[in-house]
């Protein structure tokens, strides 16, 4: 397996730009997505981010 140099993260808020929370795996990021009640008419999406951004939920 490729080490990675990235994970994903779940924003929201298209101004601010508001890291939520962040993930290992895409799959992940998208079940919490569906969780939280985003639909893709959401300001909120899931982006690649560096392995040391920590999110405003992430413990």
């Amino acid at each position: 397996m490729a080490n990675k140099n990235y994970k994903w993260g779940l924003f929201s808020d298209s101004f601010m730009r508001i890291l939520n929370e962040t993930f290992t795996t895409k799959r992940e990021a998208q079940k919490a997505f569906r969780e939280y009640g985003y639909t893709k008419d959401s300001e909120a999406w899931i982006e690649k981010v560096p392995l040391d951004a920590k999110g405003r939920l992430d413990r």
